[in-house]
């Protein structure tokens, strides 16, 4: 079974953006109080989150 494509959209945190990795999007959220962050099966879907 191939991998699904993920994106990590972070628009509250240490540093926003999409990542490609729960591990790499964790950082930016862990211990940001009022966080704000979704995972998306498309880049499109989780720019459009940030927007």
């Amino acid at each position: 079974m191939a991998k699904k494509d993920r994106f990590y959209a972070v628009a509250r945190g240490k540093t926003p953006g999409v990542y490609t990795t729960w591990k790499a999007a964790e950082r930016q959220v862990k211990g940001f109080s009022d966080a704000s962050y979704e995972k998306f099966n498309s880049f499109a879907e989780a720019t459009n989150f940030m927007q």
